[in-house]
């Protein structure tokens, strides 16, 4: 069974928005139905083009001594996001995140 991996973060200055990785993109459009592909599976399938290039980042980082894109301070960003969504999901509210909340 396929997971939904959609979500939304709306806030004061736009929205970000990211759908489900399916297989293909195509979409078939009739009098009575529409029809796509169900979402892949696993992560490691939804996923596998962001880890390739997170890890190719890494070794050219290490190889090259340059600094990774990420940092520590955006580990614990996303660490917020996931807490603010699982608060969100469990107490069925949205939850504010930063200076205006």
């Amino acid at each position: 069974m396929a997971t939904d991996q959609r979500f939304e973060l709306l806030g004061s200055l736009g929205m970000l928005q990211a759908g489900n990785v399916c297989p293909t993109e195509v979409t078939a459009y009739s009098k009575t139905a529409l029809s796509s592909d169900v979402p892949e599976a696993f992560f490691l399938e939804r996923y596998r083009s962001a880890y390739a290039a997170e890890i190719a980042h890494f070794f050219d980082a290490v190889n090259s001594g340059k600094p990774v894109r990420t940092t520590v301070a955006d580990g614990l960003k996303a660490l917020e996001l996931a807490e603010a969504a699982t608060v969100s999901w469990k107490e069925k509210r949205i939850v504010r995140l930063g200076e205006d909340a």
